[in-house]
């Protein structure tokens, strides 16, 4: 489903990519590929910085297929994800939780600027009562940083 998911809602992404950090999720249901699989999504927008000469933004997409899988995909527009160790980990921190350490794996067709974070059901849990998310990523020339998201209006029913 990843690839349908990165290849699928990048010019979703793209509509959205020029507006600030905003706390409003955008929902929608997609059916993708050959076999019909209906897809729910939905996506909000982060903090942005400006390490690259111009501003990054960045989203969290939570995607549930009609099998219930989900996945989690973390995006910049400008940048490039990198591990910074073998163990491809990101740090997260749902409100003044606990810091916690999530592996990922790369988006299919080895692009670097969308990656997947693994333990989903662990990571949507936390979301559901969340109002800030935290994620601590590395970026290839513009180190460490921490990406915010105001995630207060997550709804999860939308993507049931």
């Amino acid at each position: 489903m990843k690839k349908y998911i990165y290849s699928g809602l990048l010019t979703f992404i793209l509509i959205f990519s020029s507006l600030p950090a905003f706390a409003i999720w955008a929902y929608r249901t997609k059916t993708i590929g050959i076999e019909n699989i209906v897809m729910k999504s939905a996506i909000t927008f982060g903090s942005q910085f400006t390490d690259y000469n111009s501003q990054t933004h960045n989203s969290v997409l939570v995607a549930r297929t009609t099998n219930g899988e989900f996945d989690i995909m973390l995006d910049v527009e400008n940048g490039k994800f990198c591990p910074p160790n073998e163990q491809k980990t990101v740090r997260i921190q749902f409100d003044k939780g606990p810091i916690e350490t999530y592996e990922y794996t790369n988006a299919l067709y080895g692009a670097d600027t969308a990656i997947f974070i693994c333990s989903e059901e662990t990571f949507i849990n936390n979301l559901r009562n969340s109002k800030i998310v935290r994620i601590e990523v590395s970026f290839i020339g513009a180190g460490v940083k921490v990406l915010t998201f105001d995630t207060s209006n997550f709804n999860i029913n939308k993507i049931k």
